[in-house]
């Protein structure tokens, strides 16, 4: 347990996507060097079973983190999630709510602001058309993004919100 962390994240391609950021946090000494699991939640974000996976979470890591789309009101996502977390468990609990949806953080990264959900308005298009060549976004792109904007754009990413947030609840800056 010491020294771990966990993260829970809508989707397999948003694990994958976090492991990217996180593995570039650990380089550049933004968060310690502990071990960090991504585990894909679908489905059960905003459930009843959110809870016993929450508890059992709790248990075995020092950290546990969510990470999820607020779709244009994070902080009612956010009240949402905490109806399904045992009260005596939230204080344990760090929450990352994304505005809309975790395709802000590659819009982030290249200067976009999002207007509404990205995956719906048409940014997400025009942006892989720029970026990869590609005529429409597929969801299956999203660790792609992640790692271009990485490599490409990092001193704008790492300055976004969002990541600030992740790297506070996986422990901060290197020790």
């Amino acid at each position: 347990m010491a020294g771990e962390a966990v993260i829970f994240v809508e989707d397999t391609y948003g694990v994958q996507s976090l492991k990217i950021v996180v593995e570039k946090m650990k380089s550049e000494c933004m968060i310690p060097k502990i071990w960090v699991k991504c585990r894909a939640v679908r489905n059960k974000m905003c459930s009843r079973r959110l809870g016993g996976i929450i508890e059992d979470a709790c248990e075995r890591y020092e950290r546990v983190v969510m990470v999820f789309d607020g779709d244009g009101e994070p902080e009612k996502a956010r009240e949402e999630q905490l109806k399904h977390i045992p009260k005596r468990l939230r204080r344990r609990i760090f929450m990352v709510v994304n505005e809309y949806e975790l395709e802000d953080w590659v819009l982030h990264a290249y200067g976009i602001t999002p207007s509404s959900k990205p995956t719906k308005s048409g940014e997400m298009d025009r942006l892989v058309q720029r970026l990869l060549g590609e005529p429409k976004y597929k969801k299956s792109m999203l660790p792609r993004l992640f790692k271009k904007a990485v490599g490409e754009r990092w001193e704008l990413l790492k300055g976004y919100e969002r990541v600030a947030e992740l790297a506070e609840a996986l422990g901060g800056s290197c020790r």
